[in-house]
Protein backbone atom coordinates (compact mmCIF):
# COMPACT_ATOMS: atom_id res chain seq x y z
CA UNK A 1 0.00 0.00 0.00
CA UNK A 2 1.31 3.21 -0.83
CA UNK A 3 1.37 6.26 2.15
CA UNK A 4 -1.47 8.70 -0.26
CA UNK A 5 -3.62 5.67 -0.14
CA UNK A 6 -3.28 4.76 3.10
CA UNK A 7 -4.15 8.20 4.30
CA UNK A 8 -6.71 8.18 1.96
CA UNK A 9 -8.71 5.39 3.23
CA UNK A 10 -7.70 5.73 6.99
CA UNK A 11 -8.76 8.87 6.86
CA UNK A 12 -5.57 10.13 7.71
CA UNK A 13 -5.00 14.19 7.73
CA UNK A 14 -1.67 15.02 6.69
CA UNK A 15 -1.39 18.06 8.80
CA UNK A 16 -1.80 15.28 11.35
CA UNK A 17 1.83 13.92 11.07
CA UNK A 18 0.59 10.96 13.57
CA UNK A 19 2.46 8.76 10.75
CA UNK A 20 4.92 10.10 7.81
CA UNK A 21 6.66 8.23 5.18
CA UNK A 22 9.81 6.78 6.87
CA UNK A 23 12.42 8.76 4.61
CA UNK A 24 10.70 11.84 5.91
CA UNK A 25 11.43 11.08 9.26
CA UNK A 26 14.59 10.23 9.11
CA UNK A 27 15.35 13.86 6.90
CA UNK A 28 13.92 15.63 9.26
CA UNK A 29 16.08 13.80 12.45
CA UNK A 30 19.04 13.98 10.26
CA UNK A 31 18.27 17.94 9.56
CA UNK A 32 17.56 18.57 12.77
CA UNK A 33 21.05 17.06 14.51
CA UNK A 34 19.45 13.80 15.14
CA UNK A 35 20.42 10.04 15.10
CA UNK A 36 17.78 7.82 14.90
CA UNK A 37 17.45 4.96 17.49
CA UNK A 38 14.42 3.28 17.49
CA UNK A 39 11.32 4.50 15.69
CA UNK A 40 7.78 2.54 15.45
CA UNK A 41 6.79 1.55 12.23
CA UNK A 42 3.20 1.60 11.63
CA UNK A 43 3.35 -2.50 10.35
CA UNK A 44 4.41 -3.08 14.49
CA UNK A 45 0.58 -2.27 14.94
CA UNK A 46 -1.07 -5.00 12.33
CA UNK A 47 -0.35 -6.94 9.81
CA UNK A 48 -2.39 -5.05 7.17
CA UNK A 49 0.30 -2.61 7.23
CA UNK A 50 3.45 -4.80 6.86
CA UNK A 51 3.99 -3.35 3.11
CA UNK A 52 3.66 0.04 4.14
CA UNK A 53 6.75 1.82 4.81
CA UNK A 54 5.68 4.52 7.39
CA UNK A 55 6.65 5.58 11.17
CA UNK A 56 4.27 6.59 13.64
CA UNK A 57 5.94 10.21 14.94
CA UNK A 58 2.92 10.50 18.12
CA UNK A 59 4.57 10.08 21.39
CA UNK A 60 1.07 8.31 22.66
CA UNK A 61 2.03 4.99 20.30
CA UNK A 62 5.20 4.74 22.32
CA UNK A 63 5.99 3.19 25.90
CA UNK A 64 7.05 5.72 28.52
CA UNK A 65 10.87 6.11 28.12
CA UNK A 66 10.99 4.82 24.83
CA UNK A 67 14.10 6.23 23.12
CA UNK A 68 13.47 7.45 19.13
CA UNK A 69 16.56 9.94 18.32
CA UNK A 70 19.77 10.56 20.21
CA UNK A 71 22.99 12.46 20.17
CA UNK A 72 26.30 12.42 22.26
CA UNK A 73 25.01 14.70 24.64
CA UNK A 74 21.09 13.90 24.73
CA UNK A 75 18.04 12.00 23.85
CA UNK A 76 14.16 12.33 22.48
CA UNK A 77 11.97 9.78 24.56
CA UNK A 78 8.11 9.54 24.90
CA UNK A 79 7.10 10.61 27.86
CA UNK A 80 3.95 9.56 29.79
CA UNK A 81 1.23 6.92 29.57
CA UNK A 82 -1.98 7.60 26.72
CA UNK A 83 -5.03 6.99 28.11
CA UNK A 84 -8.32 6.53 24.69
CA UNK A 85 -11.56 5.92 25.57
CA UNK A 86 -13.00 4.21 22.31
CA UNK A 87 -16.43 2.33 22.07
CA UNK A 88 -16.91 3.40 25.61
CA UNK A 89 -13.71 1.20 27.09
CA UNK A 90 -10.48 2.99 28.23
CA UNK A 91 -7.33 1.85 27.03
CA UNK A 92 -3.85 2.71 28.19
CA UNK A 93 -1.95 1.07 25.66
CA UNK A 94 -2.91 2.22 22.22
CA UNK A 95 -1.41 -1.30 20.50
CA UNK A 96 -3.92 -3.22 22.67
CA UNK A 97 -6.42 -1.16 21.52
CA UNK A 98 -5.18 -2.06 17.77
CA UNK A 99 -5.14 -5.95 18.64
CA UNK A 100 -8.94 -5.76 20.06
CA UNK A 101 -10.29 -3.81 17.77
CA UNK A 102 -8.21 -4.59 14.59
CA UNK A 103 -7.02 -2.12 11.79
CA UNK A 104 -10.34 -0.70 11.87
CA UNK A 105 -9.63 1.90 15.21
CA UNK A 106 -6.93 3.52 13.23
CA UNK A 107 -9.15 4.34 10.60
CA UNK A 108 -11.35 5.58 13.77
CA UNK A 109 -8.76 7.68 15.13
CA UNK A 110 -10.87 10.84 15.09
CA UNK A 111 -13.39 8.83 17.29
CA UNK A 112 -10.80 7.78 20.16
CA UNK A 113 -11.74 10.24 23.54
CA UNK A 114 -7.93 11.40 24.56
CA UNK A 115 -8.39 11.09 28.14
CA UNK A 116 -4.43 11.48 28.40
CA UNK A 117 -1.30 12.34 26.32
CA UNK A 118 2.11 12.08 25.89
CA UNK A 119 4.74 14.24 24.74
CA UNK A 120 8.15 13.79 23.38
CA UNK A 121 10.76 15.09 25.95
CA UNK A 122 14.48 15.70 25.40
CA UNK A 123 16.92 15.30 28.70
CA UNK A 124 20.19 15.34 28.64
CA UNK A 125 22.66 12.17 28.76
CA UNK A 126 24.81 12.74 31.43
CA UNK A 127 22.65 14.12 34.44
CA UNK A 128 19.09 13.13 32.87
CA UNK A 129 18.12 16.90 33.13
CA UNK A 130 15.15 17.85 31.15
CA UNK A 131 15.78 20.10 28.28
CA UNK A 132 12.75 20.50 26.09
CA UNK A 133 9.25 18.99 25.21
CA UNK A 134 7.39 18.72 22.42
CA UNK A 135 3.79 16.41 21.30
CA UNK A 136 3.84 17.13 17.39
CA UNK A 137 6.67 16.24 15.01
CA UNK A 138 6.68 19.52 13.42
CA UNK A 139 8.07 20.77 16.69
CA UNK A 140 11.11 19.05 16.42
CA UNK A 141 13.83 21.16 17.81
CA UNK A 142 17.16 21.15 16.54
CA UNK A 143 19.28 19.78 18.49
CA UNK A 144 21.70 22.19 19.02
CA UNK A 145 18.74 24.77 20.63
CA UNK A 146 18.44 22.67 23.45
CA UNK A 147 21.72 21.56 23.97
CA UNK A 148 22.76 24.72 24.41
Amino acid sequence: MRYKTFTKEYNIKEEAEDFLPTKLVMADLKMSGWKVKDTLSLANMHIKFNDLNVIITNPNFYNDGDTIAESRKSIIQASGYPIIKYKNIEYWDISHLVRVHGEEAIKNMDKWEWLQVSDWIIVSKKDNLFLHQFNQWEHLPIRKDVEQ
